[in-house]
């Protein structure tokens, strides 16, 4: 079926993952029925029965309320039969008749569940071989949609060999299969006991034991997963009602592959993997396995990392220190989220540093001194131990809030860590302080306000006048605030003269169903998440209409806002989402309680988003600070490479390359010679320097893009542009003009310039400035040379600079380069633009 047209597919498939998105979170685990098919020796599997199997104990919680009985669910429902019948207005009736087939294999999936399996086995002679399998329960009825879907995919793939594929002697599917040398794939859909049944196999030299061991299972001729030790795990908690599960197993690929040799170090030693795991100290991690299901009124979730200790390295991470709700920080009375974990940050430094000199023994042993040298270099320019008394301090719980009842401004973000030592961390902040507003000549400065008997440090970005950081040292706490009205709050909380948050009402009730000690915690308020976010709907849903409209005028979003129910009646059936992590003996768990599942993370990432979009202006000066370092970059090379031009021809190229009978912008460039010299020497011999700039064989060379000549802050336009111009002088004759002539520049169309013309002085003259306006690296004339015509020069008319916000990157003739503002003196920027002017040129 082709998409003949994409808006309706691309929106059919938004309903499609909204729908089976929610689904899938109460979609049960399958007990019987097409899980079964999946092998024993499965390191991946996830299954789910579908929304049939435990209908009666989803429609107990406050989810199917909050979904189903508000209307929500009727709202998607509706938009995708309006999707389904405008599709039918502008589709052939062969592909709405597959629109209607696709949603109702969709409809099928969510109801009666699938499942999925991966097998990997060892190398026999040749590299391992994996095997997929996906089943989709009581889904026979399917086969004929998805092979004929694959079917008219592998049409024009000559590669692909497509066969029936028989299942104990009747025809039950097809087969496709694809050789690329020693190694090839398998895709074999077809019907088995009532279900439909894909599986992709890799293969080695024609076989796959992967796929022997998937097809063994689904013949019954091997154990299933039912026989897996994760499948039917005793020391799962099972007081709840299980509906779905999911694992990796990571046990048996250690086996399969733990004595495997691993290339040769640079020092010459040969490890095996098993031997890197335990340097990493990760060989003790066994298995993750989730499962989920329903308790009460509540959707619950329980994923254990099973990795018995003792933990070392990058495993003993998780060994953190426990703590209890009573020793998070003042929080705010009504929080949207809280996202809590416990720190020890020297020990996980202490940690990190030793695998990091356990790897270096195996691999460069010389790394571990070079590195001890460097830190201890480091240090003593900073002053303080990075490890002793910047990260020691830091041990106890960490907090992020967001305060769902306060301006839901800057102020309502509040992150707190406990500190071991208030006096160490808080002079070693004052040494961090004093090096960030010396490197940054001024952009940043620190103040220092007194609010509450304690001392408050105020950070000022003169660049980011929208966010003013604030930390403060309390005696147990850290308080940091993207505005300094969030630390205070935070302080007025600890002093018990603003009410802060204490779990009550159902939140209380869900804590003593979680264990008291953790090492994390993460609360999210979902009936105020989604109050807001269906509230907010309508007007979304606006501003949807008003871009559809405006790109495809004939097209309208299905989903209306009348079809949307009230945001109240949606959350009040919702209770807050709380989830708890914490470590034994035998690894870590994490226990999920919902109201609504999704919500937490939806909350989390909206906290955090809003936070990274609040303080986007400081971001962004990064980032294009970042980028105009890597513009400068690109100048110094450019400006070498004419600098060893000129060592070699005893001069500067000129501005196009000499042709008789062409004119200059008819011509290549002078950045066409530039190329042997910025390592670009293959595609220089691909050029016909005696030809037109884009005429004959040049014409797909100079297509090509050089890294080199393009800013990384200007959106790419037609291959091969460049970012870079040369200076040409002054009037619109600077590049015809003789080198004596006041006006004339560093380049000129025919005349190559010498450096004992440059009579101002090399460091006094521009050769090569940013623009805005890009133009064919190859081609020759104004768009690769150009003068300065018309006043402001900078970011003006002429298109000099127009990049950067305040000024632009020149290189000068000395190969220096330079960011000179948009606020310059005219008559030096004219100055600066000539070679032989004799002005005299200030500080610019």
């Amino acid at each position: 079926m082709r998409l003949t047209h994409p808006r309706t597919w691309v929106c059919a498939g938004v309903l499609a993952l909204a729908i089976s998105g929610i689904a899938w979170s109460f979609a049960p685990d399958a007990a019987s029925s097409g899980a079964l098919l999946h092998p024993a020796e499965s390191v991946v599997y996830v299954s789910f029965d579908g929304s049939v199997a435990h209908d009666a104990a989803f429609k107990k919680t406050a989810a199917y309320a909050a979904l189903y009985e508000s209307g929500l669910m009727g709202a998607f429902t509706k938009a995708a039969e309006r999707l389904k019948q405008s599709a039918a207005g502008n589709v052939s009736d062969k592909e709405f008749e597959q629109l209607g087939k696709m949603i109702g294999l969709a409809n099928h999936a969510i109801e009666r569940g699938l499942s999925m399996s991966i097998v990997v086995q060892p190398p026999a002679g040749g590299p391992p071989t994996a095997s997929a399998t996906v089943v989709l329960n009581q889904g026979a009825s399917f086969r004929a949609l998805v092979e004929g879907q694959l079917r008219e995919a592998l049409a024009n793939e000559p590669e692909f060999h497509v066969e029936e594929y028989s299942d104990g002697g009747k025809p039950a599917g097809i087969m496709v299969s694809r050789e690329d040398g020693p190694m090839g794939a398998k895709f074999t859909l077809f019907e088995k006991s009532g279900h439909l049944v894909l599986n992709v196999a890799t293969t080695s030299g024609g076989k796959s034991p992967a796929r022997e061991v998937s097809f063994q299972a689904l013949g019954g001729q091997g154990k299933n997963v039912s026989s897996h030790p994760l499948y039917r795990d005793p020391a799962a908690e099972r007081d709840f009602i299980q509906n779905g599960i999911g694992w990796l197993d990571f046990k048996p690929l250690k086996a399969m592959f733990g004595g495997m040799p691993l290339p040769p170090t640079r020092s010459g030693a040969q490890i095996s993997v098993d031997e890197l795991l335990s340097i990493l100290g990760v060989d003790t991690l066994e298995s993750v396995v989730s499962r989920s299901g329903f308790r009460d009124r509540a959707t619950w979730t329980e994923t254990r990392v099973i990795a018995p200790g003792p933990r070392k390295g990058l495993m003993g991470l998780i060994d953190q220190p426990t703590f209890t709700i009573s020793d998070l920080p003042p929080l705010p009375k009504q929080p949207f989220t809280i996202l809590a974990s416990s720190v020890d940050a020297g020990a996980a430094y202490d940690r990190l540093v030793g695998v990091f000199k356990a790897m270096s023994e195996k691999v460069d042993p010389n790394a571990i001194g070079q590195f001890d040298q460097g830190l201890a270099q480091v240090e003593a320019q900073i002053g303080f131990s990075i490890r002793n008394d910047l990260l020691g301090p830091l041990k106890g719980v960490m907090a992020f809030a967001a305060d769902g009842g306060g301006s839901q401004s800057l102020d309502s973000l509040q992150f707190s860590l406990q500190v071991s030592d208030a006096e160490r961390f808080r002079a070693t902040l004052q040494k961090i302080f004093d090096l960030a507003a010396q490197a940054s000549q001024g952009q940043v400065t620190f103040e220092t306000v007194t609010k509450y008997g304690r001392e408050m440090s105020v950070m000022r970005i003169r660049q980011a006048p929208i966010v003013v950081p604030t930390i403060c040292v309390d005696r147990k706490f850290a308080h940091v605030g993207l505005l300094p009205q969030a630390v205070e709050m935070a302080l007025l909380r600890t002093d018990g003269k603003l009410p802060g948050w204490k779990p009550d009402g159902d939140t209380a009730e869900a804590l003593k169903l979680m264990p008291e000690k953790m090492t994390s915690f993460s609360y999210s308020d979902a009936p105020m998440m989604y109050g807001r976010l269906i509230g907010q709907a309508p007007l979304l849903l606006g501003l949807i209409q008003t871009a559809t409209a405006q790109a495809a005028p004939q097209f309208e979003f299905p989903l209306k806002a009348e079809d949307l129910p009230p945001a109240e009646l949606v959350s009040a059936s919702l209770f807050p989402n709380i989830a708890v992590g914490t470590v034994d003996a035998d690894g870590a768990k994490n226990y999920t309680r919902n109201s609504l599942p999704g919500s937490e993370m939806l909350l989390s990432t909206a906290g955090i988003g809003v936070g990274a979009a609040l303080v986007l202006p400081a971001v962004q000066q990064a980032r294009e600070a970042a980028r105009r370092t890597q513009s400068k970059n690109n100048l110094k090379q450019i400006l070498l490479a004419l600098h060893n031009y000129y060592d070699t021809h005893n001069a500067l190229p000129p501005g196009a390359v000499p042709v008789a009978g062409l004119k200059p912008e008819e011509r290549l460039s002078w950045q066409v010679m530039m190329l042997p010299y910025l390592e670009q020497a293959a595609l220089y011999n691909q050029l016909d320097v005696k030809a037109g700039w884009n005429q004959g064989a040049n014409e797909a060379v100079v297509a090509t893009e050089v890294e080199v000549f393009l800013h990384p802050s200007v959106p790419r336009g037609a291959p091969g542009g460049t970012n870079y111009v040369g200076i040409a002088g002054l009037g619109v004759e600077g590049p015809t003009l003789d080198a004596k002539n006041p006006k004339a520049g560093i380049f000129a169309y025919d005349k190559p310039r010498t450096f004992r013309e440059v009579t101002d002085g090399l460091s006094n003259t521009a050769m090569v400035a940013e623009t805005n306006r890009p133009a064919p690296w190859a081609q020759g004339g104004p768009g690769t040379i150009r003068p300065l015509t018309t006043e402001p020069y900078i970011n003006g008319p002429d298109g000099i600079g127009g990049v950067s916000v305040g000024g632009a990157n020149i290189g000068m003739g000395d190969g220096s380069v330079r960011f000179v503002s948009d606020k310059i003196d005219p008559r030096v920027m004219e100055a600066i633009s000539t070679i032989a002017g004799g002005e005299p040129v200030d500080d610019f």
